[in-house]
């Protein structure tokens, strides 16, 4: 069999070449090797070789990461129409089943409705009556408690007179007996 890259060696390498081949140079291009490994790889019967597939062209690249990308973009917005449709379903129950707690509490507390009401009601006229006897009465006794109050005012002006000048009688004379007073309702037979 007959070689299928000669090496020459090179007088003076002037810079690292990038395929590797340092001071030597294929003698057949890279291509060529690539191919022929190729065409052994399918007549042997193996489909291909990976250490040697083609590159993908650059527009099937292009179209390659278009549609993950729109992949993704479909299976995102599938997963958030999921989890609104979630979310909206369980609001959706909640208000229902709070609309029917609600229907059996007024069910349930009508018949007692009607007696709070009219309780209520004449809580409030009671007590709007209670204010009106209540100013009434402050009204009508207004003149005795300034009167008690004039009263109370000459009994503490007295009683510091008496206390300025205090003054002692005696007497020696018995205590004139005062009557008794017969109470009305006693009548004597």
């Amino acid at each position: 069999m007959f070689p299928l890259v000669q090496w020459r060696p090179r007088a003076a390498p002037a810079a690292a070449r990038s395929d590797g081949l340092q001071g030597m140079e294929a003698a057949v291009p890279l291509e060529r090797v690539v191919d022929a490994w190729r065409d052994l790889a399918q007549s042997r019967g193996g489909a291909g070789v990976p250490m040697f597939a083609k590159k993908p062209d650059p527009h099937e690249m292009r179209e390659r990461s278009d549609l993950r990308r729109r992949w993704f973009g479909t299976s995102t917005m599938a997963i958030a129409l999921v989890c609104v449709t979630c979310v909206c379903a369980s609001m959706l129950y909640t208000l229902v089943r709070l609309n029917r707690d609600l229907d059996t509490i007024s069910a349930q507390l009508e018949p007692h409705s009607s007696g709070i009401v009219n309780a209520s009601v004449s809580m409030l006229y009671d007590v709007s009556s209670m204010t009106s006897t209540s100013n009434s009465m402050l009204e009508d006794n207004v003149p005795y408690m300034n009167n008690m109050m004039n009263n109370t005012d000459a009994i503490i002006n007295r009683f510091e007179e008496l206390l300025r000048h205090p003054t002692i009688t005696l007497s020696l004379e018995p205590p004139t007996p005062t009557p008794t007073p017969t109470p009305s309702w006693h009548h004597p037979r």
